[in-house]
């Protein structure tokens, strides 16, 4: 008697196992986008780097050919060693405090682009680094309010940037500061 219900039965709860499964991918897959990759957000606070003193142009061995981010924060020109704000979210943000005026450096590893906030005698705001976006951006932090890092409509000063190897910046303007790195 054993035998005449008990396969039939295992193989129906195989069957109905395989369909809620089946199911439940179905759903997943009608939540995600239907092209492209499907990301989550990763949400972590970090304060970023904080540096009060950069080098002399003529103090630093560096290969012309490096990548570095040029600014000019009022009449002083400022350089920072791009593969020091590379390789993790969290090395991303430093904060140059060696000016009167001091900025925030930021560098998005995922869209390759560099934004240097500050600069000005206003009050400077609190930037962090917030994690990612799902839309796959970085997130700052700006006195606790999150944005993209390529949000156009950010409540602080930016300055204008310039990503070149450190040989041209050298060569433009020689009386440069730089950052290069904490290696």
């Amino acid at each position: 008697m054993l035998r005449n219900w008990f396969w039939p039965a295992f193989f129906g709860l195989f069957v109905l196992a395989g369909a809620a499964g089946a199911g439940w991918v179905a759903w997943k897959m009608l939540q995600a986008p239907a092209v492209g990759p499907r990301f989550t957000e990763k949400k972590f606070v970090n304060d970023g780097t904080i540096v009060h003193n950069l080098n002399s142009a003529d103090g630093v061995q560096l290969p012309d050919s490096v990548q570095v981010i040029g600014v000019m924060v009022g009449d002083q020109p400022r350089a920072y060693v791009l593969r020091s704000l590379t390789g993790k979210v969290e090395k991303s943000l430093l904060h140059d405090r060696s000016g009167s005026n001091p900025v925030a450096v930021t560098f998005c590893d995922r869209t390759q682009t560099a934004r240097v906030f500050g600069g000005s005698d206003q009050r400077f705001p609190d930037v962090q680094i917030g994690g990612w976006r799902a839309d796959q951006t970085m997130e700052l932090l700006i006195d606790g309010v999150g944005y993209s890092h390529h949000s156009k409509s950010l409540p602080i000063p930016e300055l204008s940037v310039e990503t070149t190897s450190w040989g041209a910046w050298k060569e433009a303007h020689p009386d440069s500061r730089i950052y290069t790195g904490r290696d």
